[in-house]
This record gives structure tokens, C-alpha cells and sequence, in this order.
């Protein structure tokens, strides 16, 4: 599903000024998916965006045929020892998605990364963005504050007509909470915390956590009904 990002910039429900926060995002991009719709995530994030954005992929030889214009830096997520630890762990072939931890796995290590994020100490709020995202509309700092206001730990998009969280889009705010936040995220996979519950997969993790440690969010898709809430939201 391609899931249009920033198609209006519609107002929210409590808007806040423009701020001096620094943004930066990170994505995961399969090797076999780079064609399917990888150069088209990519092609339309450096027309529209001026975000910096960190590419995990698996693997040193990451694609050079698209200008990254400066704002792309690629990872290899292959060198995370976490990560081969966890898929190690867990062998096996994974058909439901819901119990899918190893297959869906590589977006919270990535997100997580604790190398990426010591060394990029200047940033404040870590956006994750799912890489079959097309962006079709410009997207600037003063719209990433809009969905992405004081006071929470982050956003997200909620969906109050399914069993857990559109996580295609969530932003993690602030070196104290949303760097705790993520720390949690990452210490439940190292250690296997994430099978303590009748789902598995990132999506559902993510909504235990966030309700588990009681912290503030913000439901970017508030009131939006159905599974695909990104038409009808800010976003």
C-alpha cells in the first residue's frame, strides 16, 4: 500500500509556532523491495523534504542511483549484533504478522540504534517514516511541529477501529522522554520481553509500551475511523 504523506496541511486540533527543534528521520529498506518501491520513497523525500533522513539497509552496498542531495546517510543494519542475536533466537518461518517478531524485528532495532543516535546528539525528535511512504507535498519544519507538539513524549497514528496503532508515521520527541521511550522499545527485544504478550509484531509493542509507561502522546489521527487513516488525518 503506497500511504501518501503530507498530501494537505491541514490544521490541528491544537496548533503550536514554528520552532527551532531539529527533526531527523529513519527507515528501514529491504534489498528486494528497492525496486517495488524503495526509488520512489527515496526520489520523492529529497524532492519535498529537508529533513535529514538515515537509511538502514542490510548490507554495505546500499543503491547510488538517486541524488540523495546531501540529506541521506545510509547504515548497513547488518552490523547490529542485537539485531543478529534476536533473529538468531528465534529461528523459524513467521506467517501471521501478529506474531511476526522476527520478520519485523529490523524496524526497532534501526529506530533504536544507539551508535546513530550518540552520534547525532543535536537532534531532538527522531521521526520514524515507513519507505513505501510517497511524499506528494512539501514538508517543512513548521508541519512537523504541527503533528509533532510540545508537551508528549510523541505522536503517532492511532486507530480506534483496529486492535493497534498505524506505526508507519511516529515521531519520538525530546532527549529525555522520547530517548527513554525508545531505550524501553529496544531493551523488550534484547531481552525478549515482547513475548510476553499475545502479539509481537512492532505495531502492537509499541501500543503496550505506550500504555504501559502511561506517557503522553499525540494521536495525530484522533477521531479518524476504518484501518487506513492516513487520507483522513494531517498527514
Amino acid at each position: 500500500m503506497r500511504k501518501p504523506v503530507a498530501k494537505k496541511a491541514k490544521p490541528v486540533a491544537a496548533p503550536v509556532p514554528p520552532s527551532s527543534l531539529k527533526y531527523a528521520v529513519v527507515t528501514t529498506l529491504p534489498p528486494d523491495q528497492y525496486n517495488v518501491y524503495g526509488r520512489e520513497f527515496l526520489q520523492s523525500y529529497v524532492e519535498h523534504w529537508t529533513t535529514p533522513i538515515h537509511i538502514y539497509w542490510e548490507g554495505a552496498d546500499h543503491p547510488t542511483d538517486v541524488d540523495g542531495k546531501g540529506l541521506v546517510t545510509w547504515h548497513n543494519l547488518n552490523e547490529d549484533q542485537d539485531r543478529a542475536a534476536f533473529i538468531e533466537r528465534h529461528p523459524g518461518e513467521e506467517k501471521d504478522y501478529r506474531t511476526a517478531a522476527k520478520r519485523l524485528c529490523h524496524k526497532v532495532f534501526a529506530l533504536n540504534d544507539p551508535k546513530r543516535i550518540a552520534a547525532c546528539e543535536d537532534v531532538e525528535t527522531w521521526v520514524w517514516l515507513d519507505a513505501d511512504v510517497k511524499t506528494i507535498a512539501p514538508v517543512d519544519g513548521a508541519f512537523l511541529d504541527s503533528v509533532c507538539p510540545i508537551g508528549h513524549t510523541g505522536s503517532y497514528l492511532g486507530r480506534m477501529d483496529y486492535p493497534h496503532s498505524e506505526c508507519g508515521f511516529v515521531a519520538y520527541r525530546g532527549k529525555k522522554k522520547g530517548r527513554a521511550f525508545l531505550q524501553i522499545f529496544r531493551n523488550w527485544y534484547v531481552k525478549d520481553e515482547i513475548f510476553k504478550f499475545p502479539e509481537t509484531h512492532d505495531s502492537y509493542i509499541f501500543d503496550m509500551i505506550r500504555e504501559l509507561t502511561g506517557s503522553k502522546w499525540f494521536n495525530i489521527s484522533e477521531g479518524v475511523p476504518g484501518m487506513h487513516v492516513w487520507d483522513d488525518c494531517p498527514l
